[in-house]
């Protein structure tokens, strides 16, 4: 870890047993002050919940909302969340 980490977007569901790590990870990073990854916690979801829809498309739309905020993408992202 390092105080100029690149942005990131980082995708959990609250049932993940590799979310332990993460929650390390994470506490770590805002000791060091390093506020550019942003988590996203999807409740009742195991890991690699997001390989699947709806939530493949769900997080494919925020990782392109994300890039765009960042100024790396333009204009709207092309999928849709679920209703």
């Amino acid at each position: 870890l390092r105080a100029d980490m690149p942005p990131a977007l980082v995708f959990f569901g609250d049932k993940d047993p590799w979310k332990n790590g993460w929650d390390a990870v994470h506490a770590k990073m805002r000791s060091m002050e390093i506020n550019t990854v942003e988590l996203q916690l999807t409740p009742g979801q195991d890991h690699g919940f997001f390989n699947k829809d709806p939530w493949q498309t769900t997080t494919l739309h925020a990782a392109a909302r994300f890039f765009t905020r960042l100024g790396l993408l333009s204009g709207e992202p092309t999928t849709l969340p679920p209703r």
